[in-house]
């Protein structure tokens, strides 16, 4: 398995942990719920002793359930950054340092571009830019090509957007980046992309502004079994802790026998959102900064 797929992986793991909430409620509620009906058809119990006892059971089943989702919530976040870790692992062991000969090369020729385009008009400091990428070949020159593009590109900063002329330039930086980027180096970028925009994400979403919470069958499962305090921190199981001034759980996990596995059997909706978070990430990775669909001043 190469560091892209174990990446691409762990990034599952999370979209499959998030996806999967309904499912873990159901698993979560239903046997508490056989233990509430238990309770109310005990008639050796009091009406109120039946009220107390579900009470009871409610406040203890509640306490094990957020030390279950908060550790879950750990888990999702462990995978992104596990994720993260691999992604930025492979850019790193790609990157191109140019030596001195290089360098010294590109300054000369790109002070001589810069130079040219000083005195020409748009149009044809576009044909020069453009003659001086044509020419380009080696990845330490391009590097260094984009890391200074920002000052090149500084003559067209006047120009009206439908001129073209800073499309013409985006294209171009993308056209070097397409070029002498490694393509496992784009494919981390976007790993890391989409991990950063999942991180702190609510894992948990109960109920959002205007939601009529009754319609919401994820409340409504929380709500019947579980006290108030599980409704109320689901969605943040720190502060769960916080508020009772303890400690949340720590996640341990063993490395020598973790292992990565594939679930039994996918819950539909964890599949549904697995797939639009794949969609995600490939329209993250279209639309990065100095792609056609960036914001354009």
């Amino acid at each position: 398995m190469t560091n892209i797929e174990k990446a691409l992986t762990s990034i599952q793991n999370a979209y499959a942990i998030r996806g999967n909430k309904t499912g873990f409620l159901k698993d979560e509620v239903l046997p508490i719920r056989d233990m509430i009906k238990k309770i109310k058809g005990d008639t050796s119990l009091s009406p109120k002793g039946k009220a107390e006892k579900i009470e009871e059971l409610k406040k203890k089943k509640t306490e094990i359930f957020m030390r279950k989702v908060s550790l879950r919530k750990q888990e999702y976040q462990r995978n992104l950054q596990e994720a993260k870790t691999i992604a930025k692992g492979v850019i790193e062991s790609n990157v191109i340092y140019p030596d001195d000969a290089t360098k010294l090369k590109f300054s000369r020729e790109l002070s001589e571009l810069k130079f040219k385009i000083s005195l020409l008009d748009t149009r044809a400091s576009m044909k020069e830019i453009s003659s001086f990428v044509d020419n380009l070949n080696d990845a330490g020159s391009a590097t260094l090509l984009l890391e200074s593009f920002h000052e090149i590109a500084g003559k067209f900063s006047d120009t009206r957007n439908e001129d073209g002329f800073k499309s013409e330039l985006t294209q171009l930086y993308k056209r070097i980046q397409k070029d002498f980027t490694p393509e496992e180096v784009i494919e981390a970028e976007g790993i890391i992309e989409a991990a950063d925009s999942n991180m702190n994400n609510r894992l948990f979403t109960l109920v959002m502004p205007g939601d009529n919470p009754s319609l919401n069958p994820e409340f409504s499962l929380i709500n019947e079994v579980f006290s108030r305090e599980a409704a109320r921190f689901y969605q943040d199981p720190e502060a769960y802790y916080e508020s009772k001034g303890l400690e949340s759980p720590t996640l341990v996990v063993d490395k020598k026998e973790e292992k990565v596995e594939k679930a039994k059997e996918v819950d539909p909706e964890a599949q549904r959102y697995m797939d639009i978070q794949r969609k995600i990430s490939e329209l993250l990775a279209q639309t990065r900064p100095n792609n056609d669909g960036g914001e354009e001043q």
